[in-house]
């Protein structure tokens, strides 16, 4: 009898000893994720408190503390650490046991969180060594609107030997070859756009023989660019446009050609290096129409990857 008593004494004891041992051991509290990204309305964020003792040990006590919000009509946190996006705005995140507080965790309540990301161009046309070329990226958002968030993200290129991009997306090949680009941010990364670097040895502009172009009329020709592994591919896109007398007809950045008054021009397409032959554009008197636009067809050559040799 007395023995049974002594023991359920020591067992009493031992778990008050134990109980107070927890509570002056406990150091401190630290809340994860202590940067939390934004969190739209409706969604949740799961938040973690780790307490740290006196013996240098950690332990998950999510379950034992308090959690606290400190505006609920923008953010309510469960029991557990879930918190729930219940209108815009800002809202401190805390939790407190046996008198400690953790630090406090700024949570950002939105109407919409990215979803994912685009890279554009998607399937740039090869570039000329030596050329540069900007991509953009366009995030997609939880309630499917989109952004050019080009500025914000973070660019990567998986083979830096052949091309590097900048933090504003620009692209500068280096060597022959082909890398991968992609755009990450919040922990969402693009597909990748394959960008394939080669030597170009010559740039055709079609059509070569164009019609007479009426005044106000417009013209569209196509820039051919043909590689050194034999590849063509249209870099309508990449060149820079010339006109030889602008007074007589002007050309867009896309090689769209307007007809400005009667007399001739010669267009030229260019990269670093590489001109094409000069292609003869007369203009002749007004139509008495509405102004036309005169596109041509071109055929190329898919692009592949350049060869490089030894």
């Amino acid at each position: 009898m007395h023995l049974f008593f002594v023991v359920g004494l020591l067992v009493v004891s031992t778990s008050f000893m134990s109980g107070c041992s927890s509570k002056s051991n406990l150091l401190s509290i630290a809340v994860t994720p202590s940067s939390p990204h934004d969190l739209a309305v409706s969604s949740t964020q799961q938040f973690t408190a780790i307490g740290t003792y006196a013996n240098s040990s950690t332990a998950d006590i999510s379950s034992q503390v308090t959690w606290l919000s400190s505006d609920t009509t923008v953010a309510t946190i469960s029991s557990v650490g879930l918190a729930t996006g219940v209108a815009v705005g800002n809202t401190n995140i805390t939790a407190t046991l046996f008198g400690l507080t953790s630090a406090t965790i700024r949570l950002p309540v939105v109407k919409s969180t990215l979803s994912s990301i685009a890279v554009q161009p998607a399937n740039p046309e090869n570039l000329q060594l030596g050329s540069s070329l900007q991509f953009t990226a366009i995030g997609t958002y939880s309630d499917n609107s989109t952004k050019d968030i080009t500025s914000q993200v973070t660019w990567t290129s998986s083979d830096t030997t052949i091309a590097t991009i900048s933090s504003a997306g620009l692209a500068s090949s280096l060597a022959v070859g082909s890398t991968n680009i992609t755009a990450d941010l919040s922990d969402i990364t693009s597909p990748p756009a394959m960008l394939l670097v080669a030597i170009l040895s010559s740039i055709a502009v079609t059509p070569s023989s164009p019609d007479n172009l009426a005044v106000n009329s417009k013209q569209h020709f196509i820039a051919l660019g043909t590689y050194a592994d034999g590849s063509i591919a249209d870099i309508s896109s990449l060149v820079t446009w010339t006109s030889s007398d602008t007074t007589v007809a002007t050309i867009s950045s896309v090689g769209l050609v307007t007809g400005i008054a009667k007399g001739n021009t010669n267009i030229t397409a260019a990269m670093p290096g590489i001109t094409s032959p000069p292609v003869t554009l007369s203009v002749g008197a007004s139509t008495p129409t509405s102004s036309t636009t005169t596109t041509p067809t071109a055929t190329t050559t898919p692009s592949t990857a350049p060869t490089t040799t030894p």
